[in-house]
Parts: structure tokens; sequence; C-alpha cells
């Protein structure tokens, strides 16, 4: 999805990421998560019908794209990474060795990220760095990014960060995602009183 993202504006960035979130379609990465082979290409799941897939149809033929192929790189049970290859409407999909060949070096792939993890250690985030908190149903954080611990540390002590994220995410009329202004993480349109738990939400430097 990372090239796919380079490829659109931010129209499409959105767009992408709610097929990705919210829509029914094939060849999802959580579904290539836990597929016993962890790849597979649009051309392969709709039998070369490929405006069958909804983010085909509404998203990449537009861009001029024809086949892609997907792979997730994991390691047992622990997916480290992912990529999406594309085509333009021009170019043979993807073969059935291409994909195989994915398949095959998902897992030492999945093994040099998480080695690339461990061998970086814990640095301080960058100023400037998005961070990402995990909130409970009692909104108690669950779990935190370094840089979300870094901008909580520049709140006051009485700013709970629930708050943060209720002003962050205001509720929207049903049926609607909000997204974030740089177009990451899509939320849910349901007010912040009613997330479920563990439930997700983002600090950004100021202004």
């Amino acid at each position: 999805m990372p090239g796919l993202l380079l490829q659109a504006d931010h129209d499409r960035v959105g767009r992408i990421i709610h097929n990705e979130y919210f829509e029914q379609d094939v060849v999802k990465f959580r579904e290539l998560a836990r597929a016993r082979v962890p790849a597979q290409s649009l051309w392969q799941a709709t039998g070369g019908q490929l405006d069958q897939s909804t983010r085909y149809r509404n998203i990449l033929a537009d861009l001029g794209n024809g086949d892609d192929v997907r792979v997730v790189f994991r390691s047992g049970s622990t997916v480290w990474g992912s990529a999406c290859l594309a085509r333009t409407a021009a170019d043979q999909p993807f073969s059935r060795d291409d994909i195989l060949f994915l398949a095959r070096v998902g897992e030492p792939v999945a093994r040099g990220l998480r080695l690339s993890h461990l061998l970086a250690g814990n640095h301080p985030a960058g100023p400037a760095a998005p961070g990402v908190l995990i909130l409970g149903d009692d909104d108690s954080i669950i779990s935190s990014t370094d840089a979300a611990q870094h901008w909580l540390a520049q709140l006051p002590r009485t700013t709970p960060a629930a708050w943060i994220c209720r002003r962050r995410f205001s509720a929207r009329p049903a049926g609607h995602a909000r997204w974030r202004p740089d177009g990451q993480a899509p939320v849910s349109p349901k007010d912040a009183s009613a997330r479920r738990p563990g439930t997700g939400c983002a600090c950004t430097p100021p202004g």
C-alpha cells in the first residue's frame, strides 16, 4: 500500500485507507496475515475480472493500474511488514511463480525487519514525529509510542489522554469516517465516548 499512496493524491489516499478498513473487498492485508500463503494477486483473487474488486474499480483503474500483488512479511504468527507491487494495465498480470516467490521470501524479510528493530534499539522519538495512544474502555492508557509520551509530556498534567482523543476526533454524521488531515489512520464516526476497548488515537505536533 505505501507504493499506492505515493501515486495517489490526498483524496485517493483517504479512499485507499477507507477501502482497507471499512469496505468488503478481496486481498486485504489482514486476511493475508492469517492465510496459509501470505501473498496473493488481484488477478488471482478475481479470476482475471479485476472490476470485481471495489478497490480496483473505484481507485486503481483511474491510476492506470492493472494487476497488483500483496504480500505480508510474517514470522511465525507475527507480521513485521507488508508490501503491494503494482503493474500498469498494459503489463501482463503477476504469474503464479511471481506470487510463490514473494511467499517464499516473506519469512526471511520478516526476520530481517524484526532484527533491524532489535538492532536499532529504543531511540527517543524526533520532536516532530506523530505518536499513537491505545486507550482502554476506562480511558486509561494501555500502550503508547515514544512520540506520544513526548507530546503528552508537553501538556498540563491535568489534561487526560481521553480528552485529547475526543478533541482530535470529534463525532461526524453516521456513516462517515473522520480522516486525519494528513490522510493517515481513519477513526470511527461514532462519538469517542462510545469507543470500544483498545481504541487508538494519534497525537500530532501542534499547529
